[in-house]
């Protein structure tokens, strides 16, 4: 028997087709880690001492990261029925995001003879571009939830707007980043780094998709924004009239 053509036919090897950001849980994990770890002292040890907006907006932030840990889980074991429900559930949790901010801004700006000068103006303007793009992410995510790859990747950039609060806190104990003006923009220079990466990682894998570099751009834009607008006496005086309405008192 001529077994020539038998050892010169190619042979297809059948690979398991991976699972699209099968490593998503632990990287969202690890990004819950850094904002437990960030509000440690200042929060958990005094969970049962803070007031009720600090428990609803700690909720809030906890809620959202752990959902981005189950749904790439339920998408990677095939229970797209639970990934979808899950996502209606979302429909109820955004807007219970976006008023914990909105509550948590307001009381900030009123107490700010507590925080370091200046620091309630710069700290609300991250906060309501946070809410801006956070809300973008969002929208974009349900608009290209038929796009798994844009879905996925607009989900994971909302991630960065919650761990760099958790990010800034954990570089204090960094002893050369020792203001606050450091920490806020080493955080965000890390979040624009890992996003450079990412992006990086697209490309290697033949395609750049847009929602890293759409991330990227409105973080680089925040960051900069950032740092003039203290001083800026328009913002500062609609954030005091903004704290001295009563919606969230």
């Amino acid at each position: 028997m001529d077994t020539t053509l038998q050892h010169n036919e190619p042979v297809k090897a059948k690979r398991k087709k991976k699972p699209l950001y099968g490593n998503a849980p632990w990287y969202f994990g690890f990004g819950l880690l850094i904002i437990l770890a960030g509000f440690y002292n200042s929060f958990l040890l005094k969970f049962g001492a803070t007031d009720n907006k600090h428990q609803f907006h700690g909720l809030a932030a906890l809620l959202w990261m752990l959902m981005l840990i189950v749904q790439p889980i339920l998408t990677t074991k095939t229970k797209l029925k639970w990934h979808r429900i899950l996502g209606k559930v979302s429909f109820v949790l955004v807007p219970f995001v976006v008023l914990s901010v909105c509550m948590m801004e307001q009381t900030m700006i009123a107490s700010k003879a507590s925080y370091p000068p200046n620091s309630v103006y710069q700290l609300s303007f991250v906060d309501a571009f946070s809410v801006i793009q956070f809300l973008y992410f969002y929208v974009m995510a349900i608009v290209t939830r038929r796009k798994i790859q844009e879905h996925a990747r607009y989900m994971a950039a909302t991630a960065f707007i919650f761990i760099i609060p958790g990010l800034g806190r954990l570089l204090f104990l960094i002893p050369v980043i020792n203001t606050f003006n450091i920490t806020l923009n080493v955080s965000y220079a890390l979040v624009e780094l890992v996003l450079l990466v990412l992006i990086w990682d697209d490309h290697r894998s033949g395609k750049i998709r847009k929602p890293y570099v759409i991330a990227l751009a409105l973080f680089a834009i925040q960051h900069v924004l950032l740092n003039f607008i203290v001083g800026f006496a328009p913002w500062e005086r609609l954030m005091d009239h903004y704290a001295a309405i009563s919606i969230f008192h």
